[in-house]
Formats: C-alpha cells, sequence, structure tokens
C-alpha cells in the first residue's frame, strides 16, 4: 500500500510530535485535530502505529491511548507512564538496560518491548 503525506496527516503527525510525553485516546486526537475527518484519524492512527511512529498503550483505565515514539529510537528504550494522570516518560537506554537487570536478577522475569 502506498503511503501518502497528506495535510491530515502531518496534523495528526504534529500534535503528536507537539504532546509526545502524553498519551491520548483516537477521541481526544479528534477533538484536537479539526482538520482530519473521524474516520481518517483512525485510518491515520492505526497506520502510524503499525508502522512505528504511535506507541500503543493500553490500561490506566482508559481507552487505548497513543504515544509519538520515534521508530529508530524508542525500541532501544522503556516508556514508564503515570497512572493518574497519563503523562509519560522516556527512560535513556542505560537505565532501561539496569531496569531489565534488575527486573531479571530479583525474579527471573524478563521485560519484553511491544
Amino acid at each position: 500500500m502506498t503511503a501518502y503525506n497528506t495535510k491530515q496527516k502531518e496534523c495528526i503527525i504534529s500534535f503528536f510530535r507537539t504532546h509526545s510525553n502524553c498519551c491520548y485516546t483516537a477521541d481526544e486526537v479528534i477533538d484536537n485535530v479539526p482538520e482530519a475527518s473521524k474516520a481518517t484519524i483512525y485510518r491515520i492512527i492505526s497506520h502510524l502505529a503499525e508502522d512505528g511512529y504511535l506507541m500503543k498503550v493500553q490500561g490506566m483505565g482508559r481507552s487505548v491511548c497513543y504515544q509519538y515514539c520515534n521508530p529508530s529510537t524508542c525500541p532501544e528504550h522503556m516508556h514508564i507512564i503515570c497512572t493518574k494522570c497519563g503523562a509519560s516518560f522516556h527512560l535513556d537506554s542505560g537505565t532501561s538496560q539496569r531496569v531489565r537487570r534488575a527486573v531479571s536478577d530479583a525474579c527471573g522475569f524478563e521485560i519484553l518491548n511491544e
């Protein structure tokens, strides 16, 4: 499938980049990006998540949320999310490795990236 860079797509990407430390539901994006229709926003969010530009976050007592993710650097580090306000933080690679090692050493579990 050919990917086109439309004005609506650019507006959605710009919204997520501008708010890269927060997670948003599709409905919240709809409320903040009037340049695109509801169906277009759902379709573009789906494509951006498949292509690695948005991280899909489930839980926090909300609908599925999405956060901007740089596909060249985000898989290398962990993300932590506040369960009260939804704010997220990118841990650097060194800190991510230390957390993975500590969890593995303490209980034998492995943290997987999704």
